[in-house]
């Protein structure tokens, strides 16, 4: 929670600690000028202090100025103390703030500080560094005495450039730009292409199912049909046991009275299973016993159930390993002993259906070698896996994903206009506006017209049939994959050069704005010329004597 003090804004925790603080010691009531700045130092342990009103006086990030004349009046002002301590105690966290200033502008930022005047106004300046090591000023006027949250702020949106074009908001739409072809052409971790021969598609369904496509490795070979030719699918070994009358009672259908056991192995591994057969059960109970004791114990690899059959009354018991195919040895994958009657009564003993591994061949203009998999989940090579459910010889065409190419260009578009509209008709929007209508030929073609400022529109129509017809790949990929030429290629060159250097992308002109509080707090006067001039002269232009 915040608390309005005077017309600055700090936090509710240190209001309350600044006004424990100065109702202890007594400031604020005939207390000195140097005592206020002695207890200031104090709450902001590690700031370097001064009262000279000059900006860009002071190295690091902590520079605080005060003027003699505010420290006079909170010298004999206790509500004036508190606002200025509590300022003080929430400026370590602002701080902080400017390592975005940091990350968002791509420079090097070696010094920050605030001025106060007489009359509590603040200002803010920063001295930073580019990649070439040049030197940036910044200079923003406060009025008012706002908290320090909102002092940065300000300070960090006060960093626009030519006229009012945004800086970080043209790094913002050039770093999406990048980001968005990027997507489109699956470079970089984590993008798969929407462009390109992306789909795989199963001529029957029913013997085999497409289940994922990795688009990357997909356009890393020339696209072309193929047909799989599937010998036999996966099974799982399967044991189902006699039918027995489920209504009879167990010694009628065989069982012997008294304790039984039935061992089962599998994977190595041996699970014992124990029951007792009562004059009371039923065939039925005794399955349905043996049945939920297999299947409590979910590492046994092995599942039970009892397929009932009410028109007949007959009940079977079936066993089935968890897993298809073959063990490594060419074994069945378990086997079945008992302790008394039970298992030949059950007649669960006997294999009815065998496990085996699929066996299977794809063709890509000869006759694959065979292969073999203890799954029906494959890989048929090239990113491309399925699911095999039945024997025969199916054709795989190789398709694009027209909708998602679309919905890609959908995504282009928006972050090409996101760019022209950034660069307030500076150069940004001019080049991109020349290029368009350089390239409004080959925009034509995959239905996008672009107007006089650059602004592209999509007809989606005429995109729909491109992407149809493969006229939307090439667009993409005219150039190659990380060409020379080629609209896309040019849009994001443009996008990598304003990420390099935005300033060249933008109105090359330095301006002060409002009045500062310059070397004589009492008289407003505007920057001094040198500074601004420092702007022009260089490459960035943040134009922030602000």
């Amino acid at each position: 929670m915040n608390v309005n003090i005077g017309g600055t804004w700090v936090t509710q925790a240190s209001y309350q600690k600044a006004r424990n603080m100065v109702a202890s010691k007594q400031e604020g009531s005939g207390t000195s000028p140097n005592e206020v700045k002695a207890s200031l130092q104090q709450a902001m342990q590690g700031w370097n202090f001064s009262t000279s009103m000059q900006g860009f006086n002071g190295s690091g990030l902590r520079n605080i100025a005060i003027h003699p004349g505010a420290l006079r009046k909170a010298a004999n002002d206790p509500e004036e103390m508190v606002r200025l301590k509590a300022f003080a105690l929430d400026g370590e966290k602002a701080n902080a703030n400017l390592r975005q200033w940091e990350q968002a502008t791509g420079l090097t930022l070696k010094s920050f500080g605030v001025i106060i005047d007489a009359d509590g106004n603040m200002s803010s300046w920063s001295k930073s560094i580019n990649r070439t090591g040049a030197e940036r000023r910044s200079l923003f006027d406060l009025p008012g005495r706002p908290s320090w949250a909102e002092l940065m702020r300000r300070h960090l949106e006060s960093l626009r450039v030519g006229g009012g074009v945004d800086l970080l908001n043209v790094r913002r739409t050039s770093d999406n730009m990048i980001a968005t072809i990027e997507s489109m052409r699956g470079i970089g971790r984590g993008n798969s292409p929407v462009f390109g021969m992306t789909r795989a598609v199963s001529g029957n369904e029913n013997l085999l199912r497409i289940t994922s496509v990795d688009a990357n490795r997909l356009n890393n070979v020339p696209p072309q049909n193929f047909t799989v030719d599937v010998l036999q699918i996966a099974t799982a070994q399967r044991n189902e046991g006699n039918a027995l009358t489920a209504s009879d009672l167990a010694t009628d259908a065989g069982f012997d009275l008294g304790d039984h056991q039935i061992s089962l192995y599998s994977g190595g591994r041996q699970f014992n299973f124990n029951f007792t057969v009562s004059e009371t059960d039923t065939a039925r109970d005794v399955q349905q016993r043996i049945a939920d004791a297999i299947n409590a114990r979910s590492n046994a690899g092995v599942t039970a159930q009892i397929n009932y059959n009410s028109d007949t009354g007959m009940s079977t018991l079936i066993l089935e390993s968890s897993q298809t195919g073959v063990d490594r040895a060419g074994q069945s994958n378990f086997t079945l002993n008992s302790a008394g009657n039970a298992l030949s009564v059950l007649g669960v003993g006997n294999i009815t259906q065998a496990a085996q591994n699929a066996e299977f061949r794809v063709n890509r203009g000869f006759t694959g070698a065979l292969q073999t998999s203890r799954t029906n989940e494959v890989d048929l090579g090239h990113g491309i896996n399925a699911e095999l459910r039945g024997v025969g010889q199916i054709q795989v065409t190789m398709a694009r994903d027209e909708s998602a190419q679309v919905a890609a260009m959908r995504e282009f578009v928006a972050s090409f206009n996101a760019m022209v509209e950034a660069g307030g008709g500076g150069r940004l929007s001019r080049d991109l506006a020349r290029l368009a209508g350089a390239s409004s030929a080959a925009l034509a073609r995959v239905g996008i017209t672009a107007d006089r400022s650059g602004i592209l529109r999509i007809d989606e129509r005429r995109m729909n049939s491109a992407a149809e017809s493969g006229v939307l790949d090439r667009f993409v990929f005219d150039g190659g994959h990380r060409g020379t030429f080629g609209f896309i290629n040019r849009v994001g060159r443009i996008a990598e050069n304003v990420n390099r250097n935005p300033a060249r992308f933008v109105n090359n002109r330095g301006f002060a704005t409002a009045p500062q509080p310059w070397q004589q707090p009492q008289r407003q006067v505007t920057a001094p010329n040198q500074i601004v001039n420092s702007f022009t002269n260089t490459g960035l232009l943040f134009e922030t004597v602000m």
